[in-house]
C-alpha cells in the first residue's frame, strides 16, 4: 500500500510546481514577457520620436516653404510612410562614431546634411563680414547693388534653421490659428457673411436683370412709336 503510494508519489514528480522542468518554463516565460515588455516601451519611444520629428518637420515647412530643410522634411515624411508600410527602419539621421588618432574618446560625425548647412551658413556669414569691413566711400551705389545680389543668393540658399524659441512662437501661431478656426462664433460670423453676401449678389443680379427688361421694353416702345409715325405719314 505504501510503495504504491510512493509510486504514485514519484510518477506525478514532474508535474510538481518546485521541479526543475517547471522553473525553467516559468522562467522562460517571465523572460518572454520582459522581452514583450521591453519591446512595447521601445516602440512607444520610437513612436514618440516620429511623432515630435513630424511635428517640426511640419514647423519647418510651414516656415521655411520651398526651401532645401522643406524639401527635406517632406522626403523624410514620404520615407517614414513607406517604411512603415514595408516594415523597413524609418530614415533618420545617423551619428557615425569615428576614434580619433591622437584622442582615446569616440567623436561622433554629424549628418551630412547638416555639415552643409552650417557651411553654407559660414559663408554667408563671411560674405556679410567682408561687406561690413568694405568701408563706407563710394558703396551709395555698388553697396545696395551687392546687397541685393547677396539678398538674391542668401534666398536662394536658405536652409531652414530655426531655433527653440521660433518653434514654439510658431507652435503658438498655429494654435492660436487653429483655434480662431474653430472657434463657434466665427463659424457664425462666417455663416453670417457668407449669407449677406449671398442674398447681395441676388438682389444685384435682379437688379441687372430688371434694368435690362426695362430697356428693352424702352426700345420697343421707341421701335413702336416710330412706326406709328410712318403709318400716319404714308396716310
Amino acid at each position: 500500500m505504501y510503495a504504491s503510494h510512493k509510486k504514485d508519489i514519484n510518477r506525478h514528480k514532474s508535474f510538481h510546481p518546485l521541479t526543475f522542468q517547471n522553473l525553467s518554463r516559468v522562467e522562460r516565460g517571465l523572460e518572454k514577457e520582459e522581452e514583450k515588455k521591453k519591446a512595447k516601451e521601445q516602440r512607444n519611444a520610437e513612436l514618440l520620436h516620429d511623432q515630435e520629428q513630424r511635428r517640426y518637420d511640419d514647423l519647418v515647412i510651414s516656415a521655411s516653404g520651398d526651401s532645401i530643410a522643406a524639401r527635406v522634411a517632406k522626403f523624410r515624411q514620404v520615407e517614414n510612410i513607406f517604411a512603415a508600410e514595408e516594415d523597413k527602419p524609418a530614415l533618420q539621421p545617423e551619428a557615425v562614431a569615428v576614434m580619433g588618432q591622437k584622442t582615446s574618446a569616440l567623436t561622433f560625425q554629424k549628418d551630412p546634411l547638416e555639415a552643409k548647412k552650417l557651411t553654407q551658413k559660414r559663408q554667408r556669414d563671411d560674405v556679410t563680414t567682408e561687406n561690413e569691413k568694405g568701408g563706407s566711400e563710394g558703396q551709395s551705389f555698388g553697396g545696395a547693388g551687392r546687397k541685393e545680389e547677396e539678398r538674391k543668393v542668401s534666398g536662394s540658399l536658405v536652409t531652414g534653421f530655426i531655433t527653440k524659441s521660433d518653434a514654439a512662437q510658431l507652435r503658438k501661431e498655429l494654435d492660436k490659428l487653429q483655434k480662431e478656426r474653430h472657434d463657434p462664433l466665427r463659424r457664425v460670423e462666417q455663416f453670417q457673411n457668407r449669407t449677406v453676401a449671398a442674398e447681395a449678389k441676388r438682389r444685384a443680379l435682379e437688379a441687372r436683370a430688371a434694368s435690362n427688361n426695362s430697356r428693352g421694353d424702352l426700345q420697343k416702345d421707341i421701335i413702336h412709336s416710330r412706326l406709328q409715325e410712318l403709318l400716319d405719314m404714308k396716310k
